[in-house]
């Protein structure tokens, strides 16, 4: 998961829908059979140096992982503890970052605002790479150099190449469609892939596989920690986890967490062969 993308709601509907505050609590969800999936929470950590989180990635090759700041302009760099180790500064141009997510050498963000453009951060310099093919985004993640995308108020998921060509859209019926979808990533898991999606009051998270070919859902499981709020997650291939960041209380938080599905623990080493068959 490489490419920094940030999703943020149109001014005015997004930050009435998405406000930070404590009077939004999970809401129930539809029931499915969760005895397949396992979610396992190693521990969590406290949010100092970012005011208003919401997309999240980790870097293939460093220990760091990547949280944007609507309110700050802002995407801080943190290790896996918490220490906050950078912060890069974005353009005006991109008020209401949400989903992020890193390529070999580069992040790409995107915009819930004014902003319809995915835009790139290279060598230092921010650029708009391609418009994007959602008109609502939010949570994002990236494999190979395809593009995953989750639209916040229609729970449409788009999967789109760099030029923003999509090469597949679902409409996911299965999460709740009151609120607003919020994270968006895909992980390996012994020779395919799963989607894991998440909502800003929902009190589960929804899994579907990919196989290549088809997105099929799989079922739900609760959320790993107690949580007012829900943002975005990421999986971490040098840890084979998953990071989320939430609120609870007045506190934004970072919760790392394990996953299984049908018993069979996620493998950092088929993450290298899965890529090169896409």
């Amino acid at each position: 998961m490489k490419t920094f993308l940030v999703l943020f709601m149109i001014t005015g509907i997004a930050f009435a829908n998405y406000t930070d505050d404590d009077s939004h609590y999970v809401e129930p969800q539809q029931e499915y059979s969760t005895d397949n999936i396992v979610l396992t929470s190693l521990g969590t950590w406290i949010l100092t140096s970012t005011k208003t989180p919401r997309g999240i990635d980790c870097s293939d090759t460093t220990s760091e992982l990547y949280i944007t700041d609507y309110s700050t302009d802002m995407i801080s760099i943190y290790d896996y503890t918490g220490t906050l180790l950078d912060q890069i500064d974005l353009p005006v141009e991109i008020p209401d970052v949400a989903g992020i997510c890193l390529g070999s050498d580069y992040i790409l963000i995107n915009d819930n605002g004014s902003d319809t453009d995915i835009n790139k951060y290279q060598s230092g310099i921010w650029n708009p790479e391609f418009a994007n093919p959602s008109p609502n985004p939010m949570g994002m993640d990236m494999d190979a150099s395809i593009i995953w995308e989750i639209e916040s108020s229609t729970n449409i998921l788009y999967r789109f190449d760099t030029n923003g060509t999509i090469l597949n859209q679902w409409t996911l019926s299965e999460p709740p469609s009151s609120t607003s979808a919020m994270a968006c990533t895909i992980f390996p898991m012994n020779g395919t892939h799963f989607v894991m999606i998440g909502g800003f009051t929902w009190s589960d998270f929804y899994f579907y596989e990919w196989d290549g070919a088809n997105l099929t859902f799989i079922g739900t499981h609760v959320l790993p920690q107690s949580a007012n709020q829900s943002y975005g997650a990421a999986w971490c291939q040098q840890r084979s986890t998953l990071f989320w960041v939430y609120k609870t209380g007045g506190n934004f938080n970072v919760c790392e967490f394990q996953c299984s599905i049908s018993g069979v623990a996620l493998e950092r080493m088929t993450w290298g062969a899965i890529k090169a068959t896409i």
